[in-house]
């Protein structure tokens, strides 16, 4: 048997160096334009979500008259929202630092459960986070010019994300059809079938997930003020944002709350948790459930991995797309039907030439 050689020729050795040096220059490129192409990213999502909304209100107004629209409701929004919300979470931030980790070195003192919470060394975590979170939210350390230099920084990229989205909403469907046109004739279909598919369960899972994370939001904000503890904006937004985890999210942003309510005695904080477990029970059994049958399951593990490097690349927005994209991707993947009819069309046309060249060699 001649033991096969490799033949490098003068086109061969040209080829490799130009597909590394193309590798090597959309690497560096992406490296450099990580911002950019962070902003691009957040618009396509953004995008994405608000298409269904610009279609539904195009049908009585035009398309730039809705997305204006839209653009100054949620602007509204979030210029309310963040204003109110900003203070209270400042004032909130200072007195958690001030009284919450006092509170727990003085339970340490107590018998029972002070044991544990002496072995646990929450007191020192909790103050440690306070400082943190206070010192953040209060831009502790910051100058004026360089604080200036941020928050112009930062509208301008939120200008920027805002014209992008603008337009891949007018532009998007048409790139998505040059991308199509791309794709074998006979394949194309069974592409366009999936990627609608999962599109349209995608934007599905994060309204619903969005959803809840608002009622479990103001469903504990509503315990909080019951119980008078303190700090129930800060513990409402924790909710909500643990939230958005399936299956065990709700339990998890009940935590501080319990926590808080220990303060106050033991039994408001058992009823918290019982309280917790129940309703994270039921939603995992209902309302997960459902929601899991009707768009994405995407399970704990993919939530918290999506969520936490896109939180780490690009804060709160690259969560959201961090997530979105998870759940794009799980999609497609989970469409076993329309994977499999896509597979069959490769099978058939790829066997086609396959069989012809057979026939051609035996011939």
């Amino acid at each position: 048997m001649a033991t096969p050689t490799l033949r490098i020729t003068p086109r061969s050795l040209v080829r490799a160096v130009v597909l590394t040096g193309a590798f090597a220059l959309v690497v560096t490129i992406a490296a450099r334009a990580t911002g950019t192409l962070a902003w691009f990213v957040q618009a396509a999502v953004f995008a994405a979500l608000g298409w269904p909304l610009v279609q539904r209100l195009g049908r009585h107004m035009p398309k730039f008259v809705a997305i204006l629209l839209l653009t100054a409701v949620i602007a509204g929004l979030a210029g309310m929202l963040g204003a109110t919300g900003l203070l209270e979470l400042q004032a909130e931030s200072v007195r958690f630092r001030d009284r919450v980790p006092a509170a727990v070195r003085e339970l340490e003192r107590t018998e029972g459960i002070g044991t544990i919470v002496r072995d646990l060394r929450l007191a020192d975590d909790i103050e440690q986070f306070g400082t943190e979170v206070a010192d953040r939210l209060r831009f502790k350390g910051a100058d004026v010019p360089g604080l200036a230099s941020k928050v112009g920084g930062s509208a301008s990229a939120v200008f920027v994300v805002w014209i992008l989205t603008v337009m891949l909403v007018f532009t998007g469907p048409n790139m998505i059809d040059a991308g199509l046109r791309l794709v074998p004739d006979d394949a194309r279909d069974s592409v366009r079938s999936i990627l609608s598919t999962a599109y349209g369960r995608t934007v599905r899972y994060l309204g619903l997930m969005a959803l809840r994370s608002v009622v479990v939001g103001m469903l504990a904000f509503s315990v909080s003020t019951m119980l008078d503890l303190d700090m129930p904006g800060l513990l409402a937004a924790v909710a909500a944002l643990l939230a958005f985890v399936p299956n065990v999210g709700i339990l998890a942003g009940a935590l501080p709350l319990s926590l808080m309510a220990l303060l106050n005695g033991p039994n408001e904080a058992i009823a918290v948790l019982v309280g917790a477990v129940v309703l994270q029970t039921l939603d995992a059994f209902v309302v997960q459930r459902r929601i899991d049958e009707t768009t994405v399951p995407l399970g704990v593990f993919v939530t918290l991995v999506a969520a936490m490097i896109g939180y780490t690349l690009h804060g709160p927005g690259g969560m959201l797309v961090a997530v979105a994209v998870a759940a794009l991707v799980v999609s497609v993947v989970n469409d076993a039907g329309a994977m499999q009819t896509l597979q069959r069309v490769d099978v058939s046309s790829g066997g086609g030439s396959d069989g012809a060249a057979a026939e051609a060699t035996a011939g």
